[in-house]
């Protein structure tokens, strides 16, 4: 399943907008990489937020059970219990969430979700991280207990700040790059490989083109100029969220534009993004899980069966061994009577006094007369 884009991101952090004033009940881990966030204001109007790492954050209808506390989510409760959502926003079009916090003592806080490498929550204090779900060492970041947070780098651009003429300055700077389109183009236009795919075919590009070939003409510039300024003008103004499902009703993905290579698939419209992200992993999470018990017992009864067709072949053979021996018991009797008569009998003797029996090779040493016999 694939991770969530930083277009859609950013259109989660203006859904989630509407929580700001109310106040945090409660945080949870539900499961690994997931978690939900109660909130509620001082009237009867509740949220839940719902958190899967490097897949989806979302309001939820939703509430999962938890099975058991654990010593992050306890450690992160006993801080914001009863805190006030001050802010929330994406760090400019990084796949970063964040979620500013008051607490008791007018103390500031801040939920740090990371929805990229291997995914990570944390709680910061004055940019000094006081919790993290992950302990992450990297060459040029470390996201540990009692460290400064910093943001990795990135462009530092946001979706309001893609003009006609960042739009019309960064192709012409993928125009001279020598890598692939589609790498070059996430390089200045950090939409996810789904919206950057979708952009440069509906341009008429091949997104695995070298960048510098594939735009080299002014049409061509032309033609993904205007497909870029149609996907940021549309995020903009009002996203179009929807899930692709197919004939018998699985949901295949979601987008908050039109996708092309979708076109084939029953497109489902939502409100929000919030709503089709509960609705898509609702339905993953309700999928029956591949049972590992069941599938070991199916290998070994399979197992079994190849084993039994093989015994049975063997028994066939023998059996027909079998049969051969006792029809020619007689014969065979004989011959063993004649060789035990003979102090070194001879293969030839053999051979001519027995053709019926097929002598094959007699090794004295051993006592073994080998025979074919039908």
């Amino acid at each position: 399943m694939r991770e969530i884009a930083s277009l859609e991101l950013g259109a989660i952090a203006k859904e989630l907008v509407q929580t700001e004033g109310m106040f945090i009940r409660k945080f949870q881990e539900i499961g690994e990489n997931e978690f939900q966030i109660h909130l509620s204001s001082s009237s009867i109007v509740k949220r839940l937020i719902y958190i899967n790492l490097l897949k989806s954050i979302n309001l939820t209808e939703y509430e999962e059970k938890v099975e058991r506390k654990t010593g992050f989510a306890t450690e992160v409760m006993r801080i914001v219990e009863g805190a006030k959502v001050t802010g929330i926003e994406q760090h400019f079009m990084d796949r970063i969430l964040i979620m500013k916090l008051r607490a008791r003592h007018d103390m500031e806080y801040e939920i740090v979700v990371e929805m990229f490498g291997k995914g990570n929550i944390m709680l910061l204090h004055g940019g000094s991280i006081i919790s993290v779900y992950k302990t992450i060492h990297q060459k040029d970041r470390l996201i540990a207990r009692k460290s400064q947070y910093s943001f990795p780098e990135g462009t530092n651009m946001d979706l309001d700040s893609i003009d006609e003429r960042y739009i019309s300055d960064s192709i012409e700077k993928i125009s001279n790059d020598e890598d692939r389109l589609i790498k070059s183009f996430l390089r200045h236009f950090d939409f996810g490989p789904l919206y950057a795919e979708d952009t440069i075919i509906k341009a008429g590009l091949s997104p695995k083109e070298t960048a510098s070939k594939a735009i080299a003409s002014a049409i061509a510039k032309e033609k993904l100029t205007k497909e870029v300024h149609r996907l940021v003008s549309e995020v903009k103004a009002q996203p179009s969220p929807r899930i692709y499902a197919d004939v018998s009703g699985a949901y295949i993905d979601y987008s908050i534009s039109d996708i092309g290579k979708y076109d084939d698939y029953k497109p489902l419209g939502f409100d929000s993004l919030s709503k089709a992200l509960d609705e898509f992993f609702r339905q993953k999470r309700e999928e029956p899980e591949e049972d590992i018990g069941y599938m070991e017992l199916a290998a070994s009864i399979e197992k079994q069966k190849s084993l039994l067709n093989e015994y049975e072949t063997e028994i066939i053979g023998y059996k027909e061994r079998g049969d051969a021996i006792f029809r020619h018991m007689h014969g065979i009797n004989r011959l063993i009577e004649f060789a035990r008569g003979r102090k070194k009998p001879d293969l030839d003797e053999l051979r001519s006094s027995f053709p019926e029996l097929n002598v094959k090779s007699i090794d004295l040493k051993k006592k073994v007369i080998s025979i074919d016999i039908e």
